[in-house]
């Protein structure tokens, strides 16, 4: 009996294992049947194009997101396997459909894995955080900073980028111009600088 449950539990672990290789394959060269080269082309060098944030950005980034700045795409999705999700900085881009040529269930990962590798976090970061809806008609950083704190990038202080960070995860819920979305704001901010 012993022995017919420890070769059940090589063969699922084997057909795990075997399983986590293949997709791993797939979403190394799984961009080109999603993208055509030049379409991947034109995306990447908008991402590239991003207008670099302050480092402030990063740094309060990191409060939010530990490592999330370095960590690859892989990594990411391994972790969600063990229960305890850390994402990579480049699944803050939202994955439209109408980037794909082709769209599938797998092309967002594809894409993100792909972006990790092309242009890195941070630059994931810039392009992301300038195309976010802030609510209150503030379309990306730029007008989120203007509409919030009437101040540029460069004069925010810490807790005002990472007000605009939280904002980019929900900005309805976390909206700072209605009582109850700063109440949950400074609540999420709390439990985050206490870690």
């Amino acid at each position: 009996m012993r022995k017919k449950i420890r070769n059940t539990l090589v063969f699922a672990l084997s057909f795990g294992l075997l399983f986590l290789l293949g997709f791993y394959i797939y979403l190394r060269n799984g961009i080109d049947s999603v993208m055509t080269p030049a379409k991947q082309e034109k995306v990447f060098a908008s991402i590239q194009a991003a207008p670099a944030l302050p480092e402030s950005f990063y740094e309060q980034y990191e409060k939010i997101n530990p490592n999330g700045l370095e960590r690859g795409y892989t990594a990411s999705l391994l972790s969600r396997f063990f229960g305890k999700p850390k994402p990579c900085a480049c699944e803050t881009i939202y994955v439209h459909p109408g980037y794909f040529d082709a769209y599938n269930r797998f092309a967002p990962p594809i894409f993100m894995y792909e972006a990790t590798r092309k242009v890195g976090g941070k630059k994931c970061l810039d392009f992301a955080l300038q195309k976010i809806n802030f609510a209150n008609g503030a379309m990306g950083v730029v007008a989120a900073s203007k509409q919030y704190f009437q101040k540029d990038l460069a004069s925010l202080t810490d807790s005002e980028v990472l007000d605009l960070l939280l904002m980019m995860e929900n900005s309805s819920y976390f909206n700072l111009l209605r009582e109850k979305g700063r109440e949950r704001l400074e609540q999420r901010k709390a439990v985050l600088l206490r870690k």
